[in-house]
């Protein structure tokens, strides 16, 4: 990737209110710039759940489910949960930084482009959704809402807004694999479809990403695919912004 000389080179995550490209700069000037400034996958991935795995493989529980059971295919991530993306993401979830939707949604855009082969067989790009709610905004849907603005040719089905939660629903956060599986499909269930104008065209055999901040169990994201699988979804995969490094709790 190469920059216009008279604007420089991006100072990279997360100096981005900084940059000069922030304003106006296109989704590929962000994506490059993320790419060279957070840490990549390195390693052998778990082709479904993208966790970085040693020895016999990966240990996470989703993945060993028949894939007739699971509610994902597979996960992208774009980064790994450390310093500094991690940081930034926080500062944008719970502090209130919204400014970081800009970034974030021009990183997503970014990843669609440069993954075309596989962002073609999508025909639903939807937010894993926050409670209706939430304040001081809600997260995904921000972030997707400006990968779609951003997206000026219309080249990808991002609806950021067709998947409602309307109800709160207790956090996973921190707790052992039982209690996140009963949450996350108490998250689940709680969802419902969008009126219009936001309504996406029907689930019935579409083919969905799903789009996250963090990936690291999988278990709400498993949940919330194997809801839109039974509604009439032909596949459901994953994208989040990181992958955190998991160590399963009892």
């Amino acid at each position: 990737m190469t920059y216009p000389v008279s604007a420089g080179r991006p100072p990279g995550i997360p100096n981005c209110p900084t940059c000069p490209y922030r304003a106006q700069g296109a989704s590929a000037v962000c994506i490059a710039c993320a790419m060279s400034s957070v840490p990549p996958l390195t390693g052998r991935r778990c082709p479904i759940c993208a966790q970085q795995v040693t020895g016999a493989g990966c240990r996470n529980d989703i993945c060993a489910l028949p894939p007739d059971q699971r509610g994902f295919t597979s996960v992208a991530a774009i980064s790994v949960d450390s310093t500094p993306l991690a940081e930034t993401i926080r500062k944008y979830k719970y502090g209130g930084d919204g400014g970081w939707a800009y970034i974030f949604g021009r990183l997503v855009l970014g990843w669609l482009n440069r993954h075309a082969a596989t962002a073609r067989s999508y025909t639903h790009i939807l937010a894993n959704p926050s409670y209706q709610h939430r304040q001081p905004y809600r997260h995904i849907e921000r972030i997707l809402t400006i990968a779609a603005t951003e997206d000026i040719h219309r080249r990808w089905p991002i609806y950021p807004n067709a998947l409602l939660k309307p109800e709160e629903t207790p956090r996973s956060a921190g707790q052992n694999r039982k209690v996140k599986a009963i949450a996350a499909q108490q998250h689940a269930d709680a969802l419902i479809l969008a009126d219009p104008p936001d309504a996406p065209p029907p689930l019935n055999n579409a083919t969905i990403l799903l789009v996250d901040d963090i990936f690291t169990t999988g278990t709400q994201l498993h949940a919330v695919g194997r809801r839109l699988l039974d509604s009439g979804a032909h596949r459901v995969d994953g994208l989040v912004l990181a992958r955190r490094g998991w160590s399963p709790k009892s």
